[in-house]
């Protein structure tokens, strides 16, 4: 049989003659590669009318046709509403690799013409048309130092984790292996040779076989002989030679631990009686450094970091209601995302009844998530000003412990960054398939050009004016670093001058908020970075990320954390009150601050569903008091909290179950921008924003999976590197040793030291 395109004959003249020899043998459909062939063919689908405009073809039976050489590929176009990009036209299909160009344009230009039968007035398809193809993705060096670095990372935690559970099952079977010799009547008996306590060599002779076996003590006992054997203190006087009497069994060798010690047989004399036996345990050989290699790689024992992280044990002073709000913003983010970045990277099928979901007002929580952000800022000025004023009252100064503040600071957050950035930025592309698997190419391309301003934590302000980052969400580390640098300069002035240092804080903190005002009214700047997605793109990197725009709720966490320290004894004390007293203070403070956050998350849900209803003033108020307004709101809350008048919002927020979610709360940050992306472009079918009960659904499924992920970041990177971090800048002091016998043993030494 034959198969013709009606249009065919009209533009074969633009095809070569290679092309149209190629094309004429497609329409034979008695062929079952050419069969398949329109089998795999994106096809115009149901719901044009309401936004369908994504044509998936089928991209695995395209993948298997390989060998015939067709080749997956995917063109697109801007679909326009009154001037403004809309969405897109995209058809994926399955061509002739070697007259894929010619094959695209002579489809498409059909399409194009045709499409503009169905669309209204205000719906306009771009004329450029943007094709690409499958191509096989070769692993580059990025990609193997990723691997090399994940495979350490997880070969080292396996390791640790086994090690101390083999070495007990190894001292076990070698304390079944024992070697012993009998001696015969009137023949010589056993050789002992203990030296005095100066540490020297123990030999064990065998007379029969005339072999010598020599231990050396184990570094921290008794002269190398457990304190309970001959003697009483692990030394035989004097260190003499002393030859036993002849016995039926002698001693033997056992390799059980770490010690030397005598059986309990052996009377107070060192000498052997009849019918007994001395038992005599192999010490190992272990140096100091040594046994500081051994503490690194027990750093990574996964039973270790797991105790840690599932550990619900609230520190003294910890202020424990930020946990669950630490958990709640996360997962704030998270939300918004969901719904974002399928319009930037997926097949969305129901554009128009997404525009309609928009509409309701619940929903502003998703367009306008941006405060979740905020909050973060919040609590990292909180923590730092608190914390670092408990160590200043503590009699330390800054200048003391100026480097190990932001040494500690930069290697726990840097190691697993740059775990993240080996594998989403050099990895994900290479193992990753489907028919939008090349937009992690851009991602791929961003990392090889400018993974260093992300270990730098400059990445929001270079490449200046660029949206194009190697981790899109982790301009958030680079304005936190920065601010963390900083910080000291306003927590040190509060310390020292409260007066100057309120002034400082809240100066700059004006500043910021009037260099917003400016940068939007002369750019005309939307209300959110949703809406400027639309109007302005260049919003989001030349003012959402930029340090000086977000820096007022970190200050007035800075402030906050400061009055919570100085306060805190009238809080604790006022925590103890009358509960009518607090009831009355309390009430009115939660309302106001909750229609606060109201109005900042709702009070701009006209603008971003009708850009029409956007004033001048809503744009210039929103910018000047929406980040105040939250960040004040939430720290009068965390300070009612810790007041003793957060209620029932308190308990669930201080619920100890949240510690081993906030503890995975930047591995969260740092993982979910890229697997939600991953699960995106992996699509075979087109994106749906109905039913609610299919996205609730989804979304529960992307929480708990980045979860996972970010306990896998935990245990295998982020814990281990705080515990080596820990146990170098902050090693666990050592005990005093007093002497008060300069001929006092070690052991004697120990137990003088414990009783002083």
């Amino acid at each position: 049989g034959s198969f013709k395109l009606s249009y065919y004959n009209e533009y074969k003249s633009y095809l070569s003659e290679k092309c149209r020899v190629r094309f004429n043998d497609l329409l034979d459909l008695e062929q079952p590669a050419n069969l398949a062939f329109f089998d795999a063919l994106g096809k115009p689908t149901s719901g044009i009318t309401v936004g369908s405009f994504q044509w998936l073809g089928n991209y695995d039976l395209c993948i298997s046709l390989k060998k015939y050489n067709f080749v997956p590929c995917k063109s697109t176009s801007v679909i326009r509403i009154e001037g403004e990009a809309a969405g897109k036209l995209l058809w994926t299909t399955c061509l002739p690799r070697e007259c894929k160009d010619e094959f695209i344009d002579l489809i498409l230009e059909r399409i194009n013409v045709t499409m503009q039968l169905y669309l209204n007035e205000t719906l306009q398809l771009e004329d450029e048309i943007e094709t690409k193809c499958y191509e096989e993705v070769q692993y580059d060096t990025g990609a193997y130092i990723a691997i090399v670095f994940v495979s350490t990372f997880t070969l080292l935690t396996l390791l640790a984790t086994i090690y101390k559970p083999c070495c007990g099952y190894l001292n076990w079977i070698t304390s079944a292996f024992k070697t012993t010799t009998k001696c015969c009547a009137n023949d010589p008996g056993v050789v002992v040779n203990k030296a005095a306590s100066d540490g020297t060599k123990m030999q064990a002779i065998k007379p029969k076989e005339n072999v010598y076996e020599e231990y050396e003590k184990e570094e921290g006992t008794a002269n190398g002989v457990h304190a309970n054997g001959v003697h009483g203190n692990g030394a035989l006087p004097n260190g003499k030679l002393e030859v036993l009497e002849p016995c039926r069994e002698i001693g033997t060798l056992s390799t059980y631990d770490n010690n030397m010690s005598a059986d309990p047989n052996v009377g107070d004399d060192g000498e052997l009686g009849e019918h007994h036996t001395v038992q005599f345990k192999l010490p190992s050989i272990r140096k100091g450094v040594l046994k500081r290699l051994e503490k690194v790689f027990e750093c990574f024992s996964l039973s270790k970091n797991l105790g840690i992280l599932l550990s619900t044990k609230v520190g003294k002073g910890q202020v424990s209601c930020l946990n669950g709000l630490r958990v709640l913003s996360i997962i704030w983010v998270l939300l918004g995302h969901f719904y974002l970045q399928p319009l930037l990277f997926g097949p969305i099928g129901d554009m128009y009844q997404g525009f309609e979901m928009s509409n309701r007002t619940s929903f502003e929580v998703v367009l306008n998530a941006f405060p979740a952000v905020d909050t973060f800022f919040l609590m990292s000025g909180f923590l730092v000003s608190y914390l670092l004023l408990k160590k200043f009252q503590s009699g330390k100064t800054f200048r003391s412990m100026a480097l190990g503040y932001y040494i500690h600071r930069y290697i726990r957050l840097t190691v697993p960054y740059v775990a993240v950035i080996l594998v989403q930025g050099f990895l994900y592309r290479q193992i990753t398939t489907g028919p939008f698997a090349d937009i992690l190419e851009g991602t791929n391309q961003n990392c090889k050009d400018w993974w260093w301003t992300n270990i730098l934590y400059v990445n929001n302000i270079v490449p200046w004016g660029s949206p194009s980052r190697c981790i899109g969400q982790a301009w958030y580390l680079a304005d936190d670093m920065q601010f963390f640098i900083i910080a000291p300069l306003f927590i040190i002035a509060l310390w020292k001058r409260p007066v100057i240092g309120v002034a400082l804080s809240a100066g700059v903190t004006v500043l910021s908020v009037i260099t917003s005002i400016v940068l939007t009214d002369h750019y005309n700047y939307a209300t959110t970075p949703f809406r400027a997605g639309v109007s302005n793109p260049n919003m989001f990197a030349l003012y959402y990320v930029m340090p000086h725009i977000r820096i007022p709720p970190y200050l007035m966490g800075v402030l906050g954390g400061w009055a919570y320290f100085k306060y805190s004894p009238a809080i604790t004390q006022f925590a103890k009150t009358d509960p009518k007293t607090r009831l009355l203070l309390a009430v009115p403070l939660w309302m106001i601050t909750i229609a606060v956050q109201y109005g900042v998350v709702f009070g701009i849900h006209g603008p971003n569903i009708a850009p029409y209803q956007e004033t001048e003033t809503m744009r210039l108020s929103n910018a000047a008091l929406s980040r105040l307004g939250w960040a004040g709101s939430l720290l009068c809350q965390i300070l009612l909290c810790q007041s003793g008048m957060g209620g029932v919002i308190n308990t669930a927020l201080s619920w100890k179950g949240w510690l081993p979610l906030s503890r995975l709360s930047y591995g969260l940050y740092l993982l979910h921008y890229g697997l939600n992306i991953v699960w995106i472009v992996q699509l075979r079918h087109v994106w749906s924003f109905r039913p609610d009960f299919q996205m609730v659904t989804q979304f529960m499924g992307l929480v708990v999976f980045v979860n996972l992920a970010a306990a896998v970041l935990f245990l295998l990177v982020e814990q281990p590197v705080a515990n080596i971090e820990r146990m170098f800048l902050n090693p666990p002091p050592r005990k005093p040793t007093i002497i008060t016998n300069n001929s006092a043993t070690p052991k004697e030494q120990d137990a003088k030291s414990s009783e002083a």
